[in-house]
């Protein structure tokens, strides 16, 4: 019997070094954002994201109206996601 492994997608610039761009747009990111946001954002992974932060001194804590948003976005999705289970599960 064969193994598969799997593995996962690096992104494109996978070790690459920081560029005064993205640290300017990193710092920019993390007053609004979660860190997988920004992640997805600059096109690193979560892990790379929230080390280079804690590297720079950069914080991932959201504003009080920042948190606000992200919670009501949380309950949005939360909202569709039982509404089409709920639809799926009466057809």
């Amino acid at each position: 019997m064969e193994a598969t492994i799997m593995t996962t997608r690096r992104p494109a610039n996978d070790g690459n070094l920081w560029t005064i761009a993205e640290l300017r747009k990193l710092k920019r990111l993390a007053k609004d954002r979660t860190c997988m946001a920004a992640a997805k954002a600059l096109g690193r992974t979560p892990a790379a994201v929230q080390q280079k932060a804690l590297r720079s001194g950069i914080s991932f804590r959201l504003s009080h109206a920042a948190t606000s948003r992200h919670r009501a976005h949380l309950r949005l999705v939360h909202h569709r996601r039982s509404r089409s289970i709920a639809s799926a599960t009466s057809s």
